[in-house]
């Protein structure tokens, strides 16, 4: 029978979803071919269906090798039965979330504290995901006093952390 050939896109991002496509040929004309696929955990995620199956909304943690179990049966010769298994590997990234820096406009130092702080873009977050509060990052300068060159920096925690990343270019903004 050969091994099932395995089709998929084996990369996406955090919310994301994604459908596995096994495709068999029976090893005898008129077998039955059964389709069974089971997660990274080795969980049965179908029960002897089609040769797709759709999952949405996928996590990072979900990311893992799939694999997929195909039997030929025949239905008048009990006796034969073939069986061939196929995988495929799926990486569940982390969604990219855009950020704008507020800063002091014509700041004059005059040793009294200019607030910073930064805006996330909320056209980047998954559908039904509020916007970053205050717990879920951190700035690694909150105000500014004295004049000088800085380097600001957030930090995602806690679940944002898990599920989104703040791209390089966004990041890192410098103040002079």
């Amino acid at each position: 029978q050969g091994k099932p050939l395995v089709r998929e896109d084996n990369t996406i991002i955090y919310g994301e979803g994604v459908t596995l496509i096994g495709d068999a040929v029976p090893p005898v004309d008129g077998m039955t071919l059964e389709y069974v696929w089971f997660d990274a955990e080795g969980n049965q995620l179908t029960s002897f269906s089609t040769k797709t199956h759709a999952m949405t909304n996928m996590l990072p943690t979900q990311t893992g090798v799939y694999r997929l179990r195909v039997t030929a049966y025949s239905a008048s010769l009990t006796s034969l039965t073939s069986v061939a298994y196929g995988e495929v590997a799926l990486t569940v990234g982390k969604r990219p979330i855009n950020l704008s820096w507020t800063l002091p406009d014509n700041t004059v130092y005059s040793g009294t504290d200019k607030a910073l702080s930064c805006v996330f873009d909320t056209d980047d977050l998954h559908t039904g995901d509020a916007a970053p509060s205050a717990g879920d990052y951190e700035l690694n300068y909150t105000s500014v006093r004295n004049a000088g060159s800085y380097t600001l920096t957030a930090t995602l925690l806690g679940n944002f952390a898990e599920l989104y990343y703040i791209p390089a270019s966004d990041n890192n903004h410098r103040l002079s």
